[in-house]
């Protein structure tokens, strides 16, 4: 399921990351931010990131942060990955993403 994350299909994508969401494995939380933060896979990591804010796990916001401070860069073309890292720290509403 972990693979299928980080699938090329968004549908697979979708359907993995609720599924490891449900299972509640203590180990998918930092597969998701291993995920989130791999700059080789950026394009791939929006759903990594939508989990990563649903399971509001310790690994949550360090890896929520260290991908929004990547793509921050001018010309970064994965804004939508940028947006849902804002919109699940705003949801986590942690003092670290201050």
């Amino acid at each position: 399921l972990v693979l299928l994350l980080n699938h090329r299909d968004p549908e697979r994508c979708v359907s993995a990351a609720h599924a490891l969401a449900r299972l509640g494995d203590p180990r998918t939380p930092r597969a998701a931010a291993a995920l989130a933060t791999n700059a080789l896979r950026t394009a791939y990591a929006l759903h990594p990131v939508r989990l990563l804010t649903t399971l509001r796990a310790p690994e949550s916001v360090p890896a929520l942060v260290a991908t929004l401070q990547r793509l921050l860069a001018p010309g970064d073309p994965h804004w939508r990955v940028a947006l849902a890292c804002v919109e699940g720290l705003g949801s986590l509403a942690d003092e670290q993403a201050r």
